[in-house]
């Protein structure tokens, strides 16, 4: 290289990396979003408005409950039902009130004056599940390991499937929560009987390690915790939807989140569905699609994800979450008897016991609604 050029280039260089600045991104940062998460229902019980607020970036990351709001759905036929806040940011109303084929609109007004609405939301049917059946199998899970991470475990259990037909005219569009109530005993330490009964009591007196007193235990765990839809093929003449699956039992109980050295009596799978609203079906399906994104270039972000609530009060104050309504239903199936055999599997469906409370545990008495057979 000649070196006039060489003179004329190392100067160059120089200032070309003495010129640079570090850029910092100006970042919108917006506190202002109303989160709304509600469900209506046509079931008797609570249905419950919760409302929060966004946190803008580089804040605190716990969401700021919005409180002292004044929360009511109409019909739009004159009737009107309030929901009570029970708690910062949760709205309650008990009691039913959704009817099948009713149209609902939910109001919200917010202590500093705006206020929000839902596109109206029409309450659609839900069928009985007819066809529930499992297939012993084994799958590759996330177990923790003793130091609470998470190591891929090759995992024996049922997979639970039910079949849908098409409901009138058109595919079933569905959201499920599936649990199962695990109903179990154990015998448990003399000192372990004064927590279920008064300190003075002298009912545990007489136990002692000879002769110690028996749990019997209920609990409920969810079964998978995505959000799980139905995925009917609206293409084809029938619009049906063949072996959804609806969660996987794990046959060891060492793969359950309970601490006790007993035994599991039975399994039930409590079936509760929702019959969704097209809004509700395209937001659900949104949220799958960016939990299930891999990070490319073009895939969905959470402001893509479109809810049903709007600002009235002022059009540009955006609104996230959804207000569902959706026809329910839940339906009890016993499965087979302990220990799960692979090649004796089978559900009943009983009575329904979703009622009954996510944990309890009774002191040497067997508890009402006790599956024995």
């Amino acid at each position: 290289m000649p070196k006039n050029i060489l003179v004329i280039f190392i100067p160059l260089l120089l200032f070309l990396v003495s010129c640079q600045e570090v850029y910092d991104a100006d970042i919108r940062k917006r506190d202002d979003f109303l989160v709304v998460r509600a469900l209506v229902t046509d079931r008797e019980g609570e249905h419950i408005v919760q409302l929060k607020n966004t946190v803008a970036y580089g804040q605190r990351l716990n969401q700021e409950p919005e409180r002292n709001a004044v929360v009511y759905v109409d019909d739009g036929e004159g009737n009107r039902f309030d929901f009570q806040e029970t708690e910062p940011g949760i709205y309650i109303h008990n009691g039913g009130f959704a009817v099948e084929n009713q149209t609902y609109i939910l109001h919200i007004e917010l202590a500093d004056g705006h206020v929000y609405q839902s596109l109206p939301q029409r309450l659609n049917e839900v069928q009985p599940l007819d066809s529930i059946y499992g297939e012993f199998m084994s799958k590759l899970q996330d177990i923790p390991d003793h130091n609470n991470e998470l190591v891929p475990t090759w995992v024996q259990g049922i997979e639970l499937y039910t079949d849908l037909d098409m409901s009138g005219d058109f595919a079933r569009r569905l959201r499920f929560e599936p649990q199962l109530l695990i109903q179990y005993s154990q015998i448990v330490a003399v000192e372990v009987c004064y927590e279920y009964v008064p300190q003075d009591s002298s009912f545990c007196d007489m136990y002692d390690d000879d002769d110690p007193p028996w749990l019997f235990c209920r609990t409920k765990v969810p079964l998978g915790t995505e959000i799980n839809l139905t995925r009917p093929v609206f293409d084809m003449p029938t619009g049906d939807t063949y072996q959804h699956n609806l969660g996987f039992v794990p046959r060891d109980k060492r793969f359950y989140p309970l601490k006790f050295n007993g035994q599991f009596d039975r399994r039930i799978l409590l079936a509760r569905q929702y019959g969704l609203t097209e809004d509700a079906f395209e937001f659900y399906r949104d949220i799958i699609e960016q939990m299930t994104a891999e990070n490319a270039l073009f895939d969905p972000i959470a402001t893509q994800i479109t809810g049903n609530i709007i600002c009235t009060s002022d059009p540009e104050r955006i609104a996230l979450g959804l207000f569902e309504v959706a026809g329910a239903s839940v339906q009890s199936f016993v499965m087979n008897h302990e220990p799960l055999d692979r090649n004796d599997i089978w559900l009943k469906e009983i009575p329904d016991l979703s009622f009954l409370p996510d944990h309890r545990c009774h002191l040497e008495t067997i508890p009402e609604f006790w599956i024995y057979y």
